[in-house]
Order: structure tokens, then C-alpha cells, then sequence
């Protein structure tokens, strides 16, 4: 009797789970296919300042109740560009959680190449090539240094300091890419500014072996100097360095 009893309340026990668990199951499979829309979604958790490509984000269906008024639907509207926020994996894609790499809201390290380096350098109207420099450009920086140490003829360097401070140009660094102009690193941007507006700095992408050489000759140099390339131009050239006694032997100045 005992034994009929528990047996009897076991399968009651069942029961019960089952009528609990299938209208859950009913109501998921009721939800109307016209009140789901297709949204794009973070696949997987994304940091900040990601560039997104395929693997990260998905279409799924979502509740339309559950939808932002600007959700994004495609695909082709997230990939490529770079996400402003966090974002945990199903979160719905919308305009203020991406930018375009290049804009200034991505921030300029989504456009420093892989394995460089980004720096700025101040510039004056007759350094920065009269203010003509454009983002995405490329230049040479030519660096005007002093020169405390005079060597002899074998290369070796004196002993006593030649207190005359000889200058001496040279070519710094060769065809570096423009990645700002004072601010801005945009390309749009920088070609709606007036013509007649002229920039006090350029931040250029380096090496990190540029970068320091490119440190200390602004401190113990005397001046730097922008110089603008043909953008095919990619030709990387050996020059000696140039003093003024080089200008004078050659005729430039002097009699």
C-alpha cells in the first residue's frame, strides 16, 4: 500500500514538472514571426577601440520590443569600423557604439600601422612646407643640428671642442606617412579647411628607432624641417650630411 502510494505521488510529482515546463515551451514557439526583426550583434565580448570584422558580430532574430529605435541591420554598416565601448556578446549594434576608423571619435591610434609608432613635431609656415600638408601625405624631416665636436680628416674627433658650434643638415627621416594635421585625422576634415589656415604641428608614423632619433634632435637640434614627397615617389635616398663649409666649397655662398 505504502509502495503504490510513493509510486503514485512520484508520477504526480511528474506531471506537475511537465504541465510547468511545456506552456514555457508553447509560449517561446507562439511568439509571431512578424513581431521578430533580424538586428546585428556582438558574437563574442569586444573591448573598446576594436576593429571589427566578420568573426565578431552575427544577424540574429530579436523581439521587436527588445529592438533600439536605430538598430543596425547589416552587416556591411558594423565591419571594418571600430567600436567606442565595451560591448558583451549579444549586445544589439547601434550608430554611437562605432565610428569610422579615420574620424576623430576613433581616435588615432586605429590608424597608427602595426609595428610603428605615432609623434609630432612642430612646424612653422617656412618648416611645414607653407601649410600645403595633408593627412595621408608622406615627407621627409630634415634636421639642422650643432655641431660641438670637430673631427679630423681619418673621422676621429678632436679633443678640444670647437666652440664656433658648426651646424650640419641631415636627413632625418625619409618618406613617413602624415597621420594628423595639428588635430585632425581625418582626410575629409583636413581638405574642407580655409586654404589660407596654417598648422602648428604634424604627427607623423614612425618606428620606434625613429621615434627616438626623432626625440633628441628636437631637443639638441635647431630646427626640423618638413619636406614634402610625390606620393608614388617611395625611393629611399643615401646623403651625406651637409655643413656649411659643403655650401661654400660648392660655390653656393661666398665669392
Amino acid at each position: 500500500m505504502k509502495k503504490t502510494r510513493l509510486i503514485a505521488m512520484i508520477i504526480a510529482a511528474l506531471v506537475f514538472m511537465f504541465m510547468m515546463i511545456n506552456p514555457m515551451e508553447n509560449k517561446k514557439d507562439k511568439i509571431p514571426e512578424e513581431d521578430l526583426r533580424e538586428v546585428v550583434v556582438a558574437k563574442v565580448d569586444i573591448d573598446a577601440q576594436t576593429k571589427l570584422s566578420n568573426d565578431m558580430i552575427e544577424i540574429k532574430k530579436v523581439h521587436k520590443e527588445l529592438i533600439p529605435e536605430n538598430a543596425i541591420t547589416t552587416v556591411e554598416s558594423v565591419v571594418g569600423k571600430a567600436t567606442m565601448v565595451p560591448m558583451f556578446a549579444g549586445d544589439i549594434f547601434i550608430p554611437n557604439k562605432i565610428k569610422e576608423i579615420g574620424s576623430a571619435e576613433a581616435g588615432l591610434a586605429m590608424v597608427i600601422p602595426e609595428g610603428m609608432r605615432a609623434i609630432t613635431i612642430y612646424v612653422e609656415q617656412d618648416t611645414g612646407v607653407a601649410g600645403l600638408i595633408k593627412v595621408g601625405n608622406r615627407v621627409d624631416i630634415i634636421s639642422v643640428l650643432g655641431d660641438e665636436i670637430e673631427e679630423n680628416e681619418d673621422g676621429n674627433n678632436k679633443n678640444n671642442r670647437d666652440t664656433s658650434k658648426e651646424e650640419r643638415a641631415i636627413l632625418l627621416l625619409q618618406n613617413k606617412e602624415v597621420l594628423a594635421i595639428d588635430k585632425s585625422i581625418s582626410t575629409v576634415s583636413n581638405e574642407n579647411k580655409d586654404d589660407t589656415s596654417i598648422y602648428l604641428t604634424i604627427t607623423l608614423a614612425v618606428t620606434p628607432e625613429e621615434a627616438l632619433k626623432l626625440s633628441l634632435s628636437q631637443v639638441i637640434g635647431r630646427s626640423n624641417r618638413a619636406v614634402l614627397r610625390n606620393q608614388e615617389d617611395l625611393k629611399l635616398l643615401e646623403i651625406p650630411d651637409v655643413m656649411p663649409r659643403d655650401l661654400i666649397h660648392e660655390g653656393i655662398i661666398g665669392g
